[in-house]
């Protein structure tokens, strides 16, 4: 799926007209993205959202001890990070490939 059918799916950009998405398109880079490579950290300045064009993503808080909590998993045409990106906040969450995934950003 291309950059611009990928983010047009999205209910996060579904006010936007046809020459806009194509606007946004054109800012947005494909990553992939291998097994246990993360995506983005918790405490990370919130800059990007990710969409997840392909694979599965585990989603996880670190406590100060330093174990894993599994918040969940987002797969494909889902968005990460959008809350925290217009909320000018850093991310709440890691998020880890669980396998080869394709991103948006």
């Amino acid at each position: 799926m291309g950059k611009l059918a990928c983010i047009g799916r999205l209910s996060l950009f579904s006010d936007l007209t046809n020459t806009e998405l194509q606007r946004v398109a054109s800012l947005a880079e494909k990553h992939i993205y291998q097994k246990d490579e993360t995506i983005f950290w918790e405490g990370d300045s919130a800059h990007r959202i990710y969409i997840i064009n392909s694979g599965l993503v585990k989603l996880v808080k670190i406590s100060e001890s330093g174990k894993e909590f599994i918040l969940g998993f987002a797969k494909d045409d889902q968005a990460l990070g959008e809350d925290a990106v217009f909320a000018g906040e850093a991310y709440s969450f890691s998020a880890v490939a669980m396998g080869e995934a394709c991103i948006t950003s």
